[in-house]
């Protein structure tokens, strides 16, 4: 939630004035129109649904009262204690890792964690989280520079935004769900990516 707010911000402030309007206008016809199709057609569960939503995101919690976040919690330690062993190039690719799991209350070896950052680091180490990081800023700033240019065809540039807000969302969302290995959202990067590659070869546009 958190993170599609920070893309949706990022979307809002790099957009043209008369675009910021068309933006707040469709995103609450849309939230209008979704809420109301839910208490229309699922009635009271839908009303239900949506109390659910809001209480959950309107609660934090806390390690001591949510399962979830205590499970996280454990995993992230378990990846912070092995990170070490192998700091530089890390354990590999097909490495897993066992922990507690609390919800299932069983210890399961899994080679996924809901931690992006800690799971690089223990997979492919400092030098492959660097190299990373590294590719998703720069194209976050390739981006930007496209979008600066203003140069090749009319759809060339908001969707350049677009594509940046994205990423910039990714690296706050991955703290918590692990985009690197998830296949929608590698998808996503992978078209995102490739587009602005596209749009960098567009005549007149320059690399600085």
């Amino acid at each position: 939630w958190i993170a599609a707010a920070f893309g949706f911000f990022l979307l809002f402030i790099v957009a043209e004035p008369r675009a910021r309007a068309r933006f707040v206008v469709a995103v609450t016809v849309m939230l209008g129109l979704a809420s109301t199709a839910v208490l229309m057609f699922i009635g009271g569960v839908g009303g239900s649904v949506l109390t659910a939503m809001f209480s959950r995101l309107t609660s934090a919690g806390s390690a001591l009262t949510d399962k979830s976040v205590t499970n996280r919690f454990a995993e992230s330690q378990v990846l912070i204690d092995l990170i070490p062993q192998s700091p530089v190039v890390g354990h590999g690719v097909g490495t897993p890792c066992s922990f507690y799991n609390i919800i299932d209350d069983v210890t399961v070896q899994t080679g996924y964690a809901h931690n992006g950052y800690l799971f690089l680091l223990y997979k492919v180490g400092i030098v492959g989280t660097i190299a990373l990081l590294g590719f998703f800023l720069a194209q976050i700033a390739a981006a930007v520079r496209i979008s600066r240019t203003g140069v090749g065809e009319s759809f060339v540039v908001p969707v350049a935004r677009g594509v940046g807000a994205v990423l910039a969302a990714m690296l706050l969302v991955t703290a918590t769900s692990n985009v690197f290995i998830q296949k929608q959202s590698l998808e996503i990067i992978i078209i995102g990516t490739a587009f602005l590659g596209s749009a960098a070869a567009l005549p007149g546009q320059t690399r600085s």
